[in-house]
């Protein structure tokens, strides 16, 4: 009878075992779904943001491409450049909605300078 017993025991302690065990398993796979889940979200999120910050890059070199394109597409003077009271009058005229042609035929400077000026206005405004 103790024979019957000690291997009754054992049998049931085995079961008891492999079935921690498989609940072990199910427990880590659950898991294992759960961070590869995860990690695809979080991967999607590092693309959007990459993306994000190369679609601002390329906004940023064609606005510097627009400035140098100005730099060079502007006729050789022997002026030295607008003075800064002009320039301050000019940019509060584009603050108020005045076009640059408005601007340029105002205050009697060369339109590619008014141009030059909202371009480069608007890249520092956009770095505040």
């Amino acid at each position: 009878m103790e024979w019957l017993t000690a291997q009754i025991v054992l049998t049931l302690g085995s079961v008891a075992c492999l079935s921690a065990t498989f609940l072990l398993y199910l427990r880590i796979r659950r898991w294992a779904r759960r961070f590869e889940a995860h990690l695809s979200r979080h991967a999607a999120e590092i693309s959007r943001e990459w993306t994000r910050h190369r679609e601002h890059l390329d906004q940023r070199l064609a606005e510097v491409e627009e400035v140098a394109q100005m730099l060079t597409a502007a006729p050789a003077s022997t002026r030295q450049g607008i003075t800064p009271q002009t320039r301050g009058q000019a940019l509060e005229m584009l603050r108020r909605g005045a076009g640059p042609e408005q601007v340029a035929a105002a205050l009697a400077i060369p339109l590619h300078e008014v141009r030059l000026l909202r371009t480069v206005q608007k890249i520092v405004l956009s770095q505040l």
